[in-house]
């Protein structure tokens, strides 16, 4: 009986922790990568300068925007970024109820760049989202991608966006 209860429980172990598979998405316009996981379906883009969204069934998502900065913009640093007031990010995000989390230097595919935790609350306080955000300037381009989950959802998704954004490569 003993072997038999190890048994199970070594193989529920192994179905509820079984590795999941990736997928590899290749922009054809702007020549970067990022994998992201199966489960994730890509989903119709909608706004100025999206480039690929990915979301699973439960709403989480991963989103990157490529933007081509303007003349004036281009000398713009990672350094000019992180200046900028955590207040100013608040007001500005179009969001409700936005608090920003925290802020730093992250290093990917050897650029650095910015990253940006902050969360949203809906106006009725039913629910808190979670957003993950990285910024790199490279090339005269504005890259940010966006990892966005329900705060409740948060410590289970942190490991499948840590891996989407670091697998992150720009274009040569």
């Amino acid at each position: 009986m003993k072997k038999i209860l190890i048994l199970v429980l070594t193989l529920s172990f192994q179905l509820t922790f079984a590795q999941k598979t990736y997928q590899t998405y290749t922009s054809s316009n702007y020549n970067y990568s990022i994998e992201y996981r199966s489960d994730f379906i890509k989903r119709d883009i909608i706004g100025k300068n999206i480039d690929f969204k990915v979301a699973d069934d439960n709403g989480n998502s991963i989103i990157v925007i490529v933007k081509k900065l303007l003349p004036q913009e281009r000398n713009m640093t990672t350094d000019d970024m992180l200046n900028i007031p955590n207040e100013y990010w608040e007001a500005n995000l179009q969001l409700p109820k936005v608090k920003v989390i925290k802020k730093g230097i992250v290093y990917v595919d050897s650029i650095k760049g910015m990253f940006l935790h902050y969360s949203s609350t809906e106006l009725d306080d039913s629910y808190t989202l979670y957003y993950t955000n990285y910024f790199f300037v490279v090339s005269g381009y504005l890259y940010h991608i966006t990892a966005t989950c329900d705060l409740v959802d948060l410590s289970k998704m942190q490991p499948i966006f840590f891996r989407a954004l670091h697998s992150f490569t720009f274009p040569n």
